[in-house]
Formats: structure tokens, sequence, C-alpha cells
């Protein structure tokens, strides 16, 4: 994957963090980063880092899910 403005954005939460972070705060982070990307878009990327095995999720049932870097 190409290294994109909005991409780093979408990651930037994750790096910056040693926990497990919602979506809320990725999709808050792309906010504070001011670029004009959707929400949709947000949640494909986290998808696609989710299928190429780069991001794990923690579900949590009733209320969304957790997401960390994958690290082995």
């Amino acid at each position: 994957m190409r290294k994109t403005q909005a991409r780093q954005a979408i990651v930037a939460p994750l790096s910056k963090s040693d926990r497990t972070v919602p979506a809320r705060d990725i999709v808050l982070g792309v906010t504070r980063a001011r670029l004009d990307i959707n929400t949709s878009t947000v949640y494909r990327f986290i998808k696609s880092l989710l299928e190429s095995q780069q991001l794990i999720s923690i579900p949590l049932p009733g209320r969304g899910a957790l997401f960390s870097q994958w690290t082995s």
C-alpha cells in the first residue's frame, strides 16, 4: 500500500497508542488532521488493514470493536 497522507492519518492513532483503539478515535484522528476523508473511507481502510493482517480487531458485543496494530 502506498503511504498517503490520508492513510498516515488513519494509522496515526494506532501508532501513538500502546493500547487498543476504538474506530471513533481513528475517525477523530483524521478529523484533527483536517483531511477531507469520508468516514466510510476510514472504515474501508480499516477493513483492508484487517484483511492484510496489519491490524487486529477485538470485538466488544454491543459496543463495536477495538483495534490494534499486529505485532508478532
